[in-house]
């Protein structure tokens, strides 16, 4: 499990920067983007697990 979350983390690292574009889409304005972005990272971390890796990860 410890691996698979510290890849999991790098993950998110190198693809940060299409996480806040897609947070700056949805929430533009006012809108505070931290809790977008928490809610996707989220939902990426309990779709992980099954990955089937038949796909790029950015998509």
């Amino acid at each position: 499990m410890q691996k698979d979350k510290n890849e999991f983390i790098t993950q998110v690292n190198k693809n940060r920067d299409i996480i806040q574009k897609i947070c700056k889409v949805y929430c533009s304005g006012d809108c505070n983007q931290h809790d977008p972005s928490q809610e996707i990272v989220y939902q990426l971390w309990k779709s992980y697990g099954s990955f089937r890796y038949e796909s790029s990860l950015s998509t």
